[in-house]
């Protein structure tokens, strides 16, 4: 497709969302694909994919599986379809994005090691957007919050709530892990291995040193002369 006849398709679908009484919010450098009905603006609460990047305070990296086709997903990137093209998925939390939307976007995968000794552990929601189970409903206000048609709703990571996005403020922040709680093991009871301190001296082993290295030979015998040749 050429770039006029591309531009006449973008600018056709932003007036028709126009005229509809919506909104569209992008970044300066990278066009979102947020739409939004007028009267729901003041309940917006996902950041534009241009800034949500900066406002990570611990990156974390996701392990992206192999490139495949995902039937009725949305790229959390660019909040398109994935059913057309090949697209990956963090193995770990539910990320799903585009081949050509991985490198924008945002480490926010699941941290699951966040032990840190004197500190008194608390847990909170990991919140990702869209991609919800079928006829999921909200924590909150009991109403559906699923969609096949876009990208809506939000559901954590770990205890598997879902909410809409304008009830999110009335679901406690704290996570109990919901039904897996009696035999789940918390972020915070694991830490990771500082890599300057060697594994021996964490776990507490002495390690031998190889065979070749040891001295079997008898102290208390005098040793004995190598003929020269």
């Amino acid at each position: 497709m050429s770039c006029d006849k591309m531009m006449a398709r973008i600018t056709d679908v932003f007036s028709t969302a126009l005229q509809k009484g919506g909104r569209i919010f992008c970044h300066p450098q990278t066009m979102c694909n947020f739409i939004v009905h007028e009267r729901c603006v003041g309940q917006v609460v996902t950041p534009c994919c241009g800034v949500a990047p900066s406002l990570i305070k611990n990156p974390v990296a996701h392990c992206w599986s192999e490139p495949t086709h995902h039937k009725r997903k949305f790229c959390t990137v660019c909040r398109k379809r994935l059913d057309e093209l090949p697209a990956l998925h963090c193995m770990i939390c539910e990320y799903f994005v585009h081949g050509e939307c991985v490198d924008f976007a945002a480490a926010d995968c699941k941290e699951n090691a966040t032990y840190c000794a004197g500190s008194e552990p608390r847990h909170v929601h990991h919140w990702r957007e869209g991609n919800l189970p079928a006829n999921s409903k909200c924590a909150a206000c009991r109403r559906a919050c699923w969609s096949a048609e876009c990208l809506t709703g939000y559901r954590c990571e770990w205890c598997g709530s879902t909410c809409h996005a304008g009830c999110r403020a009335l679901i406690p922040e704290e996570c109990n892990f919901g039904a897996l709680q009696p035999i789940f093991l918390p972020p915070s009871a694991v830490s990771i291995p500082r890599t300057e301190v060697p594994m021996e001296a964490i776990i507490g082993v002495h390690v031998r040193p190889p065979p070749s290295q040891r001295d079997f030979g008898c102290r208390k015998c005098p040793p004995v002369p190598v003929a020269q040749p």
